[in-house]
């Protein structure tokens, strides 16, 4: 996902990225920059120093200005490579992929176990997020599932002897196989809800509240 879906602001870290082979080991890039940073560390620093720094065009032919030179946060560079060079294992990368991973979901409305596969060049080994948790009971419905709920729904909604949406789709659901037996209110509710959130039904709310059952009838 580029940078600026997620609302990166100038400056903010995009990437870090190994260079082993290289004598400048990192390359910073930061979000609107016109150019990557390639930097080594001063030996022994501290705080942390910059031995070294190359500006690398992320758009190939970009010329130098001065601009340029005096945008480059140096200090700020040396403590970005710096925590990188410090990381010694995978935890703390996992950590980082999981915050993300949660402020993600939570901006896009997304299952972060199921939706979201994050990975990053900012770890050395590339990968950047471990598997999804695995989910405890029941597995998640399918929209196919959700569609057969649309059904019933739009069924239960022209029979005349229905007491509600949702009771109606209730009664239908017991013979299913997913269903052992008449499934609560409040699962029925559930599904509705995300049946219109997929948009494969638009009928009236599933409620079993007495006034809106008098008004259905």
């Amino acid at each position: 996902m580029p940078p600026d879906e997620l609302g990166s602001v100038r400056g903010d870290v995009v990437s870090v990225e190994t260079q082993p082979d290289s004598p400048r080991p990192y390359r910073v890039t930061l979000a609107e920059h016109r150019f990557a940073y390639d930097v080594a560390l001063l030996d022994g620093s501290d705080p942390p120093a910059l031995s070294d720094l190359r500006l690398a065009a992320i758009e190939p032919g970009t010329p130098v200005e001065t601009r340029d030179l005096m945008a480059a946060p140096v200090d700020r560079l040396a403590r970005i490579a710096a925590k990188h060079d410090r990381r010694d294992d995978a935890g703390h990368d996992r950590a980082a992929a999981d915050r993300m991973r949660a402020a993600l979901a939570e901006r896009f409305d997304l299952d972060p176990a199921v939706d979201l596969a994050l990975s990053s060049r900012e770890a050395p080994g590339a990968l950047l997020v471990p598997e999804p948790p695995k989910r405890r009971g029941r597995p998640p419905k399918s929209a196919a599932f959700y569609a057969r709920v649309a059904d019933a729904a739009r069924d239960a909604g022209t029979d005349p002897e229905r007491r509600s949406i949702a009771r109606g789709v209730q009664a239908r659901a017991a013979s299913w196989p997913e269903c052992d037996g008449p499934p609560p209110l409040s699962t029925v509710e559930r599904w509705l809800k995300q049946a219109r959130k997929l948009g494969l039904y638009a009928g009236p709310r599933a409620t079993t509240d007495p006034t809106t059952e008098e008004n259905e009838r």
